[in-house]
């Protein structure tokens, strides 16, 4: 071998070495960090720390039996986003129960339980706690945890405010919880409690809500009305929870209302319309429904009332040319007033001016 040649192949060999040097310190500079999904709703671990600009790789282990998503949202946004996520609605399966807002940051599709999903990820430069959440229906208001971006030292786990309340109470770790310690919800129900589920008897993007102790109900935005109440327990959405597509929830309780079957809402002398749903908003943790039926703009409102089988419907109703007519009937025993308008055989007549605020109490 003449010395070019050698001369050559020395080149070639420092070369090879530093390239495998360089793609060595690449990898390395690549932190993984593992979060699992275990029984219980739950993440483990409920939070991690990474510097900010790092480059690290997110793996979401599902160690659990129930489906789960993962995704990472800016500050501040998790219950935002969890809420977005329940408007999906039937839309949610195709979509993998994640939403199309700018709070998203990065996101994996619904996991299986026993498969795992990666995400690689360059962390934001600004400082701050940026929630990791599960969307799936009713998953998202427990099973969170925080990326913390910081320099600094984290604060003990206890006073952590970006942690679920089991996390901050007990320091064991999440795998000690199975479903055997847990019943329908994995938070206590302390009402007012939402979920956009599949209901019995109820089209594809009903709610349920429960507003007392006792008091529950159903409402349909594909019809634009309530269905139905029922009394005791809330209900059981597990089958769901486990990635059943369009699984009905259970009723845990007794039905004791039940609407009439055409929406009670429509215009004096005007043709009947369709009901055309708009959303709904959280005002104190209660649902205010938006929807139009015809030329009338609605906002309704169901709030628990003095006594213990009683709710107040709360309506703001515009557009109505010559008033509106509200019916109250329905299957069951109960009593009715009214706030405005005048009743008729169980129907309430309201002018224009009367239907821009208006409520009916219901007492059982």
């Amino acid at each position: 071998m003449n010395g070019p040649i050698i001369f050559r192949w020395l080149i070639c060999c420092i070369l090879f070495h530093a390239s495998c040097a360089a793609l060595a310190l690449d990898e390395k500079a690549v932190r993984t960090i593992t979060i699992r999904a275990v029984p219980g709703m739950r993440f483990d671990p409920v939070r991690i720390k990474a510097e900010p600009g790092e480059k690290i790789k997110v793996v979401f282990a599902n160690a659990d039996d129930m489906s789960h998503n993962f995704l990472i949202v800016k500050p501040g946004s998790r219950l935002h986003v969890v809420e977005e996520a329940l408007k999906l609605a039937e839309r949610g399966p195709e979509k993998n129960y994640i939403p199309d807002v700018p709070d998203i940051l990065w996101s994996l599709p619904v996991v299986s339980p026993g498969e795992i999903g990666a995400l690689n990820i360059t962390v934001p430069q600004q400082e701050g706690a940026y929630p990791y959440v599960c969307t799936f229906p009713g998953h998202g208001f427990v099973m969170y945890g925080a990326l913390y971006v910081t320099r600094n030292e984290l604060l003990p786990i206890q006073d952590d405010p970006n942690v679920p309340e089991y996390a901050r109470v007990s320091s064991g770790p999440a795998s000690k919880h199975t479903h055997s310690q847990t019943v329908f919800h994995p938070y206590p129900l302390s009402p007012p409690v939402l979920y956009r589920v599949f209901m019995p008897n109820a089209g594809p993007a009903s709610f349920a809500v429960r507003i007392t102790d006792s008091l529950s109900y159903c409402w349909d935005s594909s019809h634009g009305r309530l269905l139905y109440a029922w009394k005791g327990g809330f209900i059981d959405n597990s089958v769901a929870w486990r990635g059943h597509v369009n699984a009905e929830a259970e009723i845990l309780g007794e039905i004791f209302y039940q609407a009439a079957e055409t929406c009670p809402l429509s215009a004096l002398g005007g043709k009947s319309a369709p009901v055309i749903f708009k959303g709904y908003t959280l005002k104190k943790g209660y649902p205010e429904f938006h929807y139009t039926i015809g030329s009338l703009d609605v906002y309704e409102t169901i709030l628990p009332g003095k006594n213990r089988m009683e709710w107040v419907h709360q309506f703001r109703v515009s557009g109505a040319r010559k008033g509106i007519c509200f019916d109250t009937s329905g299957k069951g025993k109960y009593t009715v007033r009214h706030s405005a308008g005048r009743m008729k055989d169980r129907v309430i007549s309201l002018s224009n001016s009367e239907a821009l605020r208006f409520s009916v109490t219901y007492t059982f």
